[in-house]
């Protein structure tokens, strides 16, 4: 009775010692998880941030390209009233100084023609980012679901 009392506490300890075994391999399991549950956490919050931090340097460039047009349209009515002065002058209408007139013309024109290339060209970076933030977002809505 004694052997069999024996060999059942025996029985008895080698589970639990099984258990404990089990119960520690869960729990280095779980925390192996608890880990990667962190660091999936802090890089969806960094790629989260990534595009709002993007969006607004394209915000501040959209108000600088904003702002260079209005100055090309202001250039550009410049121009247009001085070649109006020229043509009246031309005719004889005005006695202004058609050289220097014609030189601001020439000047404004070049300016335009250089601002406009260098807007275009802007516009497009701009295009492209807006695309790329586009991306990004669906990547980040896809990685949400």
């Amino acid at each position: 009775m004694k052997t069999n009392a024996l060999k059942h506490i025996k029985e008895l300890t080698d589970e639990l010692n099984d258990d404990k075994r089990r119960i520690n391999d869960l729990l280095k399991e779980t925390n192996e998880k608890d880990t990667n549950i962190q660091v999936l956490h802090a890089q969806l919050n960094a790629f989260q941030q990534q595009p709002q931090q993007q969006l607004q340097t394209y915000q501040v460039e959209l108000k600088r390209l904003t702002e260079e047009n209005i100055q090309l349209k202001q250039r550009f009515a410049q121009q247009q009233h001085f070649q109006q002065q020229q043509q009246l002058s031309s005719m004889g209408l005005i006695n202004n100084n058609t050289d220097s007139t014609n030189i601001q013309v020439r000047v404004l024109s070049d300016q335009i023609k250089k601002l406009s290339v260098d807007n275009g060209n802007l516009e497009k970076q701009l295009k492209t980012k807006e695309l790329l933030i586009q991306e990004i977002q669906k990547e980040k809505d896809d990685l949400l679901r």
